[in-house]
């Protein structure tokens, strides 16, 4: 290239020249490929919805990798060391994350839990008042706690007067084999009382406070936006697809979640899914309506000793990504 600059005349070089800067500056700025998202997951029914994209097809050729772990505690792991780029979460557990300095932006409010989450309890046992002295296993996080401390309270029973028993949630069917009673959620919920078990107390009675979220990581955000608005399309598309009641989404989210399809309308029960409208309205604003109820639920498990520092939760809401109108 040098020596044919040089042997141009001088009213031809600078064109020349510049056509070759103009080359170097495409090259230099050609859209980079996206690298996988991984989304970490456990078996909460609402997160499954994302699953039953993934099966019909949504995702096209985004590059997704949904990755299913055993328990919200494994998933928080996984998020913590790196190994996930975003994952799906009570409104909790991504507060505990950012209480202890993850830098996280919840892009979807996934669902409520209407009933999904509860306390069960073996047979004879038919009231609250009963566990007095009972063992009550539950995985011990805000969303427990908040369904146990409810109930206890409802009857004016102390948490003293119960044995506490640490239980994560691949393990709560075997806890309920061995244990009086079991806070849980679906789908281990729906299976237990099939079973015979009984339900003591459920979200129902606390609408509005236990919340499903997506997170995602912030610096992760940074060239995963393509992404991130397809992958939230093809939540809101599968969504549609199975409150329709379409064959084909309805067989493959009964063989997503492993119960039969007969059962599937009464997970959903116990489930609010949330919309596109009202994710925006939830997440709009500086606090927003979503930031403001996690304050509160901060507040709350600072009392119940479930986070450590005592310092304010940053604005945690991303609307961006939520298509309209679907």
């Amino acid at each position: 290239m040098q020596n044919l600059i040089k042997q141009t005349p001088l009213c031809y070089r600078l064109p020349i020249l510049a056509l070759f800067l103009c080359l170097i500056i495409v090259s230099g700025c050609s859209p980079q490929k996206e690298t996988t998202l991984r989304i970490g997951t456990n078996h909460w029914p609402g997160y499954k919805i994302l699953y039953l994209a993934r099966e019909l097809g949504y995702f096209e050729k985004s590059s997704i990798k949904l990755v299913e772990l055993p328990s919200a505690t494994e998933v928080i792991l996984a998020l913590r060391s790196g190994n996930l780029e975003a994952a799906t979460l009570t409104l909790d557990e991504a507060l505990t994350l950012l209480n202890d300095g993850l830098d996280l932006k919840v892009i979807l409010v996934i669902d409520y839990s209407n009933g999904g989450d509860a306390l069960l309890a073996k047979q004879p046992i038919n009231s609250i008042q009963q566990l007095k002295g009972k063992n009550i296993a539950v995985e011990y996080t805000a969303v427990g706690a908040i369904i146990l401390d409810r109930a206890l309270k409802s009857v004016s029973i102390e948490i003293s007067d119960v044995n506490i028993i640490g239980c994560t949630l691949e393990r709560h069917i075997a806890c309920f084999e061995k244990n009086d009673a079991l806070v849980t959620f679906e789908p281990v919920r729906t299976q237990l009382l099939s079973q015979g078990a009984v339900s003591l107390f459920d979200s129902s009675k606390i609408p509005g406070k236990i919340i499903d979220v997506l997170v995602v990581d912030k610096k992760s955000i940074e060239g995963h936006e393509k992404t991130l608005s397809k992958l939230l399309k093809a939540y809101f598309k599968a969504k549609k697809d199975l409150e329709q009641g379409l064959t084909l989404a309805i067989k493959l989210f009964s063989n997503i979640i492993n119960l039969p399809i007969e059962q599937i309308p009464s997970l959903f029960n116990g489930i609010k899914l949330v919309n596109t409208k009202e994710n925006h309205r939830l997440m709009n604003g500086s606090p927003s309506p979503l930031e403001k109820t996690g304050a509160e639920l901060f507040l709350f498990m600072q009392q119940q000793a479930l986070v450590e520092k005592n310092q304010p939760i940053p604005a945690f809401s991303d609307e961006r990504f939520i298509p309209d109108n679907q």
